[in-house]
């Protein structure tokens, strides 16, 4: 029985490998854990390009779905789409995890729009997943190394990275911070850039580089340190590879102690100051967008320590991970302030799924930081606006249509009602965008 059972599911992983060459338009690799399906629309007379990209999009989804349908559901060699037939009440499963697959590449020859969509093969959130979901049994566990998020280098196989598509991370290389402050008893300048790249591990909105990486990054853009150092807020700085780039230069690390009062009726105040040099590049328009002086500093008064010394040890300057000490909480106010300026920089941006009446629907949820009552701007995005001179892209031109406020968290979605609108009428496919 159970060899019958491998040859058939030897036959089934067969029939989903052939259906790339079967559908050049939409296929399935499980080897490197991708679903991609192309569309393409040619732009009508009058016609904007947003509206070719939306058919683009709506057409690389119907072939998506089409091969979905064709994929065989388990040994009862039933496909996907003679199951939902049986099943309507699934339909909307494999609605819904076709309407999640993103746009990953986009292009425009002469007048027609062609896309690439991707989606994940593996995880709860894979095609697997889907299945899972739709037939009410466990999905199989995915192959070593391979899991539900489509990684960058699995999604460069197939298409080229554009900086304009919504939906992926921030990629951000970072060179380690300089320690200008004066204080050397410790590598202030390589713990706090350690400190703030473990930070954001924990957001899946942002990548950042290694060392290592940033410097094949900047050796790529024919770029050094020192020169990135030393661009001002007016110079266009040219990084390739990624959407930004951070550096940074402590100025200021130092702590003050003060002595009020005599005696018994005496106390000790202390002050920590920490200020940093905070740079932040848009790489995807070569510009500066934060160049600004950052300043932390964390008092306290106490009658119990008498001496200078005590207070020292108080304020514990050379422990700067330490929770309790007056420097180590001044760090982590600094490291607050960095990340919400290079989140400022890189605002939460998702787009919309489906309107019904006044109810909006959008692809983020709380793992991207979504909350209940946050408000977003919807955006209509148009024609691509390319410098005369120079011939680059410069943009995208973005409409501001909407607000919505987000009333309700879902793990694969959240639900919002439109709040303010702009004139046009909120559309799948939107730009949504929280700053």
């Amino acid at each position: 029985m159970k060899k019958t059972r491998f040859i058939l599911a030897a036959l089934c992983a067969a029939m989903v490998l052939s259906s790339a060459a079967l559908a050049s338009n939409a296929y399935i690799d499980d080897q490197t854990g991708i679903v991609v399906a192309m569309g393409q629309a040619a732009v009508a007379s009058g016609e904007s390009y947003e509206t070719a990209r939306r058919r683009a999009v709506d057409n690389a989804r119907n072939n998506m779905l089409i091969l979905v349908q064709k994929q065989y559901v388990d040994m009862d060699s039933m496909t996907v789409g003679q199951f939902v037939t049986r099943n309507p009440d699934k339909r909307a499963v494999v609605d819904r995890y076709i309407g999640t697959a993103r746009v990953f590449n986009e292009t425009q020859e002469g007048a027609t729009v062609k896309v690439t969509l991707l989606l994940p093969y593996y995880g709860p959130s894979g095609y697997q997943g889907m299945i899972a979901e739709i037939t009410g049994k466990e999905p199989p566990a995915a192959p070593e190394g391979k899991g539900a998020e489509i990684t960058p280098a699995e999604r460069e196989t197939f298409v080229a990275r554009s900086p304009e598509q919504v939906g992926e991370p921030y990629r951000i290389a970072m060179l380690t911070f300089e320690n200008a402050s004066g204080y050397q008893t410790l590598a202030l300048d390589e713990i706090f850039t350690d400190m703030l790249r473990e930070l954001f591990k924990k957001d899946r909105r942002f990548v950042f580089l290694s060392e290592q990486e940033t410097m094949e990054v900047l050796q790529q853009s024919r770029l050094t340190p020192a020169a990135v150092r030393a661009s001002d807020v007016t110079h266009r700085l040219e990084v390739k590879g990624v959407d930004g780039l951070v550096s940074g230069r402590i100025v200021r690390y130092e702590p003050h102690v003060k002595k009020h009062g005599i005696g018994g009726a005496g106390y000790l105040e202390m002050n920590f100051d920490m200020e940093i040099e905070l740079h932040v590049l848009d790489a995807r328009k070569s510009k500066w967008v934060v160049y600004d002086l950052l300043k932390a500093n964390m008092n306290e008064r106490t009658f119990t320590l008498k001496s200078a010394d005590d207070a020292e040890k108080f304020i514990a300057a050379s422990d700067i991970r330490s929770t309790e000490g007056l420097a180590g909480r001044a760090v982590r106010k600094m490291l607050s302030q960095v990340d919400a300026a290079v989140r400022g920089a890189f605002p939460l941006e998702g787009y919309v799924l489906k309107v019904v009446s006044d109810w909006v629907y959008v692809n983020l949820t709380s793992i991207d930081g979504i909350r209940e009552g946050d408000v977003l701007t919807v955006y209509r995005v148009g024609d691509l606006l390319v410098d005369p001179i120079t011939g680059k892209t410069v943009d995208r031109i973005q409409d501001r249509i909407a607000t919505i406020e987000i009333v309700d968290v879902k793990e694969s979605y959240s639900q919002a009602r439109a709040k303010d609108l702009f004139g046009l009428k909120i559309q799948p496919g939107d730009i949504v965008m929280l700053k």
